[in-house]
């Protein structure tokens, strides 16, 4: 069973230290010796070093059934020793509590598997995003400042357009518990009044500041995602316009991400095709950090992205057997996710094209013969081409360049040179006559 308890601190100290291992010992001895039934909203005191908490139980939550109630319906239970039990606080003034927690942090939602949520070839990147970002996140935060660290702030994903940036950081917004994330396009940032993009980006963080003054250091992470980040944190100083309003944009995001009173309850993530757009002051160490370049897929990535896409074709056997994901993954190469994505698309709209009778367009359909086969995923490749990367006829071209091709530009280079002398000697005759 996992119980969430709401905790009612009323102390006159600013600070209030709590060990939650004593009040989880406390709570459980109490009930379980007493053999006492809890129920959803009841309320109970426990003595903490001569200080009455006033506790109450907000939630309750059991993987079992009972008489074939769901466990969301379950209002009364019983605490055993593998209940497992979340505090919540709801302070008195301007009391802040740090709650000194034992255990490990639970960050990410349960029943979470990386393989599940639908992002092929990425598998490095989501390992380097983890271990620089979250890793420090799942421990106590008095351990973490027994180690003399703050958790990374910000962290920007840089790539070409269509390779996932942006899916990844609804992704990662899906599977942490966190607030709702804020999604911001950077355009948007700035307003026509003076002063108002200032106050656009103060309002991105008046949610996790006000957090942290009622919680302190067990306020839930916020998620700040900035769009197009490039489109207000370019290098200062290279706008024609008189306002200055690009330069106090940057200003103000410095501030309130490495400021005097910075954040530690935050994580921003900006997202750009141009890195090198970026001022300096933005991409440094504690502000966006880490930067992960999300790049084209390599073969094991595009056959993941295929077999995310053909799913549903898969499982309810609406694709041929000749159709072979690695041999279409191998002739995907240089696309994108997104162009991947418009290759399934575009095969499977063939196929349905392919049973609609243009002379009779209400003639029914028979929708089980529809599956999609290899003809349609090799006109969808002649369809959809790849913006980025070489070309078939460029690769083949570099990949038979030998030591003749180069002496050949060598003897090219010598012959120009020599007719750049006989036109010197020309023209030095000309000017004598």
């Amino acid at each position: 069973m996992n119980i969430v308890i709401e905790v009612h601190v009323n102390k006159k100290e600013k600070v209030v230290e709590l060990d939650d291992k004593f009040i989880i010992d406390y709570i459980k001895r109490e009930f379980i010796d007493n053999g006492l039934a809890i129920s959803q909203g009841l309320p109970f005191i426990v003595d903490y070093e001569g200080n009455n908490l006033m506790c109450k139980i907000s939630e309750l939550e059991t993987n079992f059934t009972l008489n074939n109630l769901k466990a969301d319906t379950l209002i009364y239970g019983f605490i055993n020793d593998l209940s497992i039990v979340n505090f919540t606080f709801k302070n008195s003034g301007s009391v802040k509590v740090n709650l000194t927690q034992t255990g490990q942090k639970e960050i990410f939602i349960k029943n979470f598997n990386f393989n599940e949520i639908g992002i092929g070839g990425l598998d490095e990147q989501f390992i380097q995003m983890f271990r620089r970002i979250f890793t420090s996140r799942l421990y106590p935060p008095h351990i973490i400042k027994k180690l003399g660290v703050k958790h990374v702030r910000g962290m920007i994903l840089y790539g070409p357009p269509g390779c996932g940036k942006t899916l990844i950081a609804s992704k990662i917004a899906e599977c942490i518990k966190a607030k709702p994330p804020k999604i911001v396009p950077g355009p948007s940032i700035f307003d026509k009044y003076v002063g108002g993009s200032e106050k656009n980006i103060r309002d991105l963080f008046a949610d996790a500041e006000r957090d942290k003054d009622e919680k302190g250091d067990e306020s839930e992470l916020h998620i700040i995602i900035i769009d197009e980040i490039d489109a207000i944190c370019s290098k200062r100083g290279t706008h024609s316009d008189s306002t200055g309003v690009h330069d106090s944009v940057v200003n103000q995001l410095l501030a309130k991400i490495d400021g005097v009173n910075s954040l530690n309850n935050i994580l921003l993530i900006g997202m750009t095709n141009r890195l090198d757009m970026l001022d300096e002051a933005i991409i440094r160490p504690g502000r966006f950090e880490v930067h992960i370049p999300i790049e084209l897929p390599d073969l094991q990535g595009r056959i993941q992205i295929y077999n995310i896409h053909t799913k549903g074709m898969r499982d309810n056997n609406m694709i041929e057997s000749d159709v072979d994901i690695e041999y279409l993954a191998k002739r995907s190469e240089n696309y994108t996710g997104s162009e991947i994505e418009s290759v399934v698309r575009n095969a499977t709209n063939t196929r349905l094209f392919a049973n609609i009778d243009l002379n009779d367009l209400t003639k029914k359909v028979d929708y089980n013969t529809i599956k999609v086969t290899k003809s349609d995923f090799e006109k969808a490749l002649l369809d959809v081409k790849p913006a980025f990367g070489k070309n078939e006829t460029i690769k083949r071209i570099l990949n038979n360049l030998t030591l003749f091709d180069t002496d050949i530009f060598n003897n090219i280079y010598d012959n120009f040179d020599r007719m750049l002398k006989l036109l010197n000697e020309n023209e030095n005759i000309n000017m004598k006559s």
